[in-house]
């Protein structure tokens, strides 16, 4: 599996175009699938989080960010940590 697969999967999970992950724009619900592909990437994946930078096209620091908030937010709230298991489970049963 790659970034391109992942991106494409947490996209369907969601209900989020991939196009809409990949930019900037978009409200909470593509803001938390655009974190979730980023904490999959580096954590099921294994990509540096310049890989990823590179991948949406933005910052290093902004990927090293959100992951932290992504990481912040698994230990608050458990709809994040659901959805974060969730596709997990899906990535492990297809591959």
């Amino acid at each position: 599996m790659n970034m391109d697969d992942l991106i494409k999967r947490v996209g369907v999970y969601a209900g989020v175009p991939v196009s809409d992950m990949k930019t900037r724009r978009g409200g909470r619900k593509t803001s938390r699938a655009r974190q979730a592909f980023m904490y999959l990437s580096r954590h099921v994946l294994g990509e540096t989080d310049s890989d990823i930078a590179l991948f949406l096209g933005c910052s290093q620091q902004n990927i090293s960010y959100q992951i932290t908030g992504v990481e912040h937010d698994m230990r608050i709230y458990y709809s994040v940590r659901n959805m974060i298991d969730d596709i997990r489970s899906e990535l492990e049963k297809k591959a």
